[in-house]
């Protein structure tokens, strides 16, 4: 009441709600209560009338509570009584005389998939009269024929496409007995006819949402499914005021953001003269385009679409204004983007490149001194030196985005703040009470003792949110199929959890801080890993129909899904493997190694790891780090090696190929081999070089064994390449220019050659790039194990490379490459896996141990397991079988359901094996799916039978015996 009173409301403004309050100027005879005479004290003075219906109750109880105030004139609320929802509260229709809207034109035209073909057959009709592109011979009549077809489809798509709907829709939940509970509410009024008719819409929601959720297969309709939780609201935005103007319509609303924002600048706030002209180079022609193309007023003739003729429209509320051509600014992504930071930031960062770091537009200064005053002082002297930068090279800065954050160890609350000037401020970051504040950055929060908490904190908080909407899709029997529950788990929780898992973990043990201490310690995560456990659990439950009283190590297994351990030391060596993999220059491979001891005791050895990226850095073998560089094009690298040819085609032509080619060019056949000799894998290439059919060198060589076979091909093509170069001045003669021909039969490897360089072996892949700038090199592909000569014998000298008497690997050969470190890796995400899984594992029940499943044992992978594309009320009973968390009479004893049925129609109680023991099962023996020699008649010979049984088998024996349809009912 407070705030109303207090406010000053604008022209054309309406303010109405439940405020119950009492007075007579609105119910006669009613005494004055809850300060309703400031109210109507209020209206007389601001011009606001009472619009509704003096007198007519609004309220179950008889009063006149619900009031609308408006300045507008002829505005009116009236009770509708045809329109009772059974609320205690009387339903009202406001009514405000409003100017025609003008329609303008609505970019949004849909064609559904039954509308396709009526499509085409009219796009068809129009283009009948269309005249031929081959017959186009300027300009114009390009422009025409463009015209033409534009015109075409877009009066094919008007004609086909749904109309939009003016009047009111019905709810697609709406059904025949809620439109009767409905006019029973309306007609009687009664508290029974309310109830009644609360329950109908209750009942119709739910069945309508059950049949919708039901009817999803794939991912596509789970998105269709869940994408009413991100509807757009009814309600139209709030009027637009812009000065002392107010603007109610919509297109009056779109018309003026396009006036405001996209109008804001013209020609006449530019400078009156270009200052560059005078120091850039003018356009010369196609071969300086890279070189004029770095100054600012120089864009080739490509780049002229980003920044010339550029149109822009407003949609607001489905209503579009007309194009308006912009004079100013530039679009995002555009190639100027790039030279706008250049000429900007990147001056910042290159003043003091230790203090100063940045991505995209967003800077960051830091200093690390021992007392927290000096660091506000040498802040403040740091934000005085940009903002003076700024000033004078004409760059504005937002200073009301600045944010601060202390760290330190120290437990006091000492945070003093930046006084930059005497109009800002840079005060720390603050939070709520009882949460710790924390500095966000690049959407890592970074907390005051960098412990993290707030940033586990918010990210579980965002995943749990998804996972609980999972959850409350999927039930027992009704919900979505769980293997796209999982893929949503997998593709929404799963990464929105663990993002910035880089920052915080790095195990969950470390080497003791202190010096004096050797070994590892605990880095203190429990919290941390239990926070994620929980989330992970909460998604594992939302995608099995399982009890709640499954136990949690189940869940991951049945799921396919990482527990908290297990997807944090996924991370952790995800990490690892790419501290090992950037680029040298890149800021975090100058982090890798600890910095040396320069005196005293262990002079000239390196100290002991201490950071994070240190410790993860040496978690694997280094490699040759692949090279940063811009993406590699030649002839035919975007055309198929194979060209659509199958092998056996393809090898008789290559033959043919051969023989027809000059005598005088080379013939360079490579092939690598990948071998396991005694658990330790052996890596191979060998290569061999003809002169027409006649040959003149062969080599083969060893890999280092963190390497694949996909190494020895691209390592085998770039020795070969280069001993073919080699050979060139022997077996060429004066006059003659001899082309040298790589036949290779992994299409990767090509694609390597001619594109962009694969990250594993990059090294030969760039030596390759570069003797194909500088020689006549021409890429064939020979069809492996087809009898060609030169590729099987370059298989068999990668054969020999590979056995047990080859030489040992040398040079870049014997260094790991990407590949094979991304195989240890992996091994060593499998051996935590594992870990978790044998302590898991070893407390669930000998039951559940027991069943096999048509699997050996009961292994535990990050992958969808077959049985979760089942049904999900056949996944029900599978699952349950497997744990005994289901309908058995053990079960609900052990939890004292007092209400449930304890035994079968039989007569026996509830088991996991009486599905096959029952007698009215086996009356249906004969038709059972892999039905066994003999009828199951105990318990040995039932699980024996049902663990034989894949998941289709399992639906087809349910679907067959009925027994949980007809005779073991809950």
């Amino acid at each position: 009441m407070d705030y109303l009173t207090n406010l000053s409301p604008p022209a054309r403004c309406l303010i109405g709600g439940d405020i119950n309050v009492r007075h007579d100027a609105f119910e006669p005879g009613a005494v004055n209560l809850h300060r309703g005479g400031e109210l109507v004290q209020w209206a007389s003075e601001h011009g606001m009338d009472f619009v509704g219906e003096i007198g007519v109750p609004t309220h179950a109880a008889g009063h006149v509570i619900d009031l609308t105030f408006s300045n507008v004139a002829f505005a009116s609320t009236t009770v509708r009584q045809d329109l009772h929802c059974g609320s205690d509260h009387q339903s009202m229709i406001t009514m405000l005389p409003t100017t025609p809207q003008t329609q303008l034109s609505d970019a949004r035209i849909k064609i559904t998939d039954s509308q396709l073909e009526p499509f085409a057959d009219l796009v068809r009709g129009l283009m009948v009269d269309m005249p031929c592109p081959e017959g186009v011979g300027n300009v114009a009549q390009l422009d025409d024929l463009a015209q033409h077809f534009t015109q075409s489809l877009l009066a094919a798509a008007q004609a086909v496409s749904k109309p939009a709907q003016q009047g009111r829709t019905t709810a697609p939940w709406w059904t025949a007995d809620c439109r009767r509970a409905h006019r029973e509410l309306t007609t009687h009024q009664t508290e029974a006819a309310k109830h009644q008719f609360k329950d109908a819409v209750r009942k119709a929601k739910r069945a309508y949402w059950r049949q919708v959720i039901n009817e999803a297969r794939d991912g596509r309709d789970l998105y269709r499914v869940v994408a009413w939780h991100k509807l757009e609201p009814n309600l139209r935005a709030p009027p637009l005021v812009i000065g002392d103007q107010v603007i109610e319509e919509t297109a009056a609303k779109a018309e003026a953001l396009q006036q405001a924002i996209l109008k804001r600048y013209n020609s006449a706030d530019d400078l009156e003269y270009d200052p560059l002209d005078d120091e850039h180079w003018s356009g010369m022609g196609s071969y300086t385009t890279a070189a004029s193309g770095s100054a600012t007023s120089h864009e080739p003739g490509n780049w002229q679409s980003f920044l010339t003729e550029r149109r822009a429209q407003v949609r607001l509320e489905g209503t579009t204004t007309a194009a308006h051509q912009m004079q100013c600014s530039t679009p995002q992504g555009s190639p100027l983007s790039p030279k706008l930071f250049l000429l900007y930031l990147a001056e910042l960062l290159w003043q003091n490149s230790e203090l100063r770091f940045g991505y995209a537009d967003d800077l960051n200064i830091w200093r690390a001194t021992h007392s927290l005053d000096n660091n506000a002082t040498l802040l403040r002297q740091d934000i005085q030196s940009i903002l003076m930068w700024g000033e004078i090279n004409k760059v504005a800065f937002a200073p009301e985005k600045l944010e601060m954050i202390h760290l330190t160890r120290k437990r006091h609350n000492e945070a003093p703040a930046v006084v930059v000037s005497e109009d800002l401020t840079v005060h720390p970051v603050t939070a709520p009470a009882g949460q710790e504040p924390a500095l966000r950055w690049l959407g890592v929060h970074f907390d005051r003792r960098l412990t993290w908490r707030p940033h586990v904190s918010t990210r579980a908080k965002k995943a749990r949110a998804v996972a609980q909407h999972i959850r409350s899709l999927g039930k027992t029997r009704d919900g979505p199929p769980a293997d796209a529950l999982r893929k949503a788990v997998t593709t929404c929780v799963v990464p929105s959890l663990l993002y910035g898992t880089e920052a915080w973990y790095g195990g969950r043990t470390q080497p003791a801080r202190h010096t004096g201490r050797s070994g590892e310690v605990s880095s203190r995560l429990g919290w941390h890993g239990g926070t994620v456990e929980k989330v992970l659990t909460m998604a594992a439950r939302g995608v099995l129909p399982v009890f709640r009283t499954t136990p949690i190590a189940t869940l991951y297994r049945d799921a396919g899904l990482p527990s908290a351990m297990v997807a944090l030391e996924e991370a952790k060596m995800r990490f690892a493997t790419r501290l090992q993999v950037v680029d040298e220059k890149h800021p975090l491979a100058s982090r890798i190694a600890p910095p040396m001891i320069t005196r005293g005791r262990g002079a000239g050895t390196r100290q002991r790891s201490k950071t994070k990226i240190q410790r993860l850095g040496a978690l694997l073998p280094a490699v040759n780090r692949p090279t940063l560089a811009i993406p590699h094009y030649s002839e035919g690298c975007g055309t198929d090696p194979t060209e659509g040819v199958d092998k056996k085609s393809a090898a008789q032509a290559f033959k043919k190929w051969w023989r027809s080619q000059p005598s005088t060019d080379l013939y360079v056949f490579s092939d690598g081999s990948e071998r396991s000799l005694d658990n330790s894998r052996q890596v191979g290439y060998g290569f061999i070089v003809y002169q027409g059919n006649k040959q003149l060198a062969s080599f083969s060589a060893a890999l280092s064994p963190m390497s694949h076979v996909f190494d020895a091909e691209a390592v085998g093509a770039c020795r070969a390449l280069e001993c073919a170069v080699k050979l060139l001045p022997c077996v060429t003669e004066d006059s003659s220019n001899p082309q040298i021909w790589l036949c290779l039969d992994n299409t990767s490897v090509i694609w390597g050659i001619l594109g962009s360089a694969a990250a594993s072996s990059n090294w030969a892949y760039n030596r390759c790039h570069e003797l194909l700038r500088q020689h006549n090199v021409g890429l064939k592909w020979a069809p492996g194990h087809m009898g060609i000569e030169g590729n099987e014998e370059a298989d068999r000298l990668a054969k020999r490379a590979v056995s047990s008497t080859a030489a040992p690997a040398y040079g870049l050969e014997a260094t790991p490459t990407v590949s094979g470190v991304r195989t240890v890796a992996k091994q060593l995400s499998q051996e935590a896996r594992r870990k978790w899984w044998s302590g898991a594992c070893g407390r669930l029940s000998d039951w559940y141990r027991g069943w096999s499943f048509s699997r050996p044992t009961v292994e535990y992978q990050v992958k969808a397991p077959p049985e979760l594309t089942m049904p999900r009320h056949a996944l029900h009973r599978w699952l349950a079988l497997r744990s005994s968390h289901g309908d058995f009479s053990w079960y609900h004893r052990r939890f004292q359901h007092a209400d449930a049925r304890l035994t079968c129609v039989c007569g026996h109680n509830k088991s996991p094996e009486h599905l096959v023991l029952c007698r009215h099962s086996q009356r249906h023996f004969l038709h059972w799916p892999k039905r066994p020699a003999a009828r199951p008649h105990n318990r040995a010979t039932a699980v024996a039978y049902l663990g034989s049984l894949t998941p289709t088998d399992f639906v087809e024996l349910l679907d067959c015996t009925q027994f949980y349809t007809r005779y073991c009912t809950r």
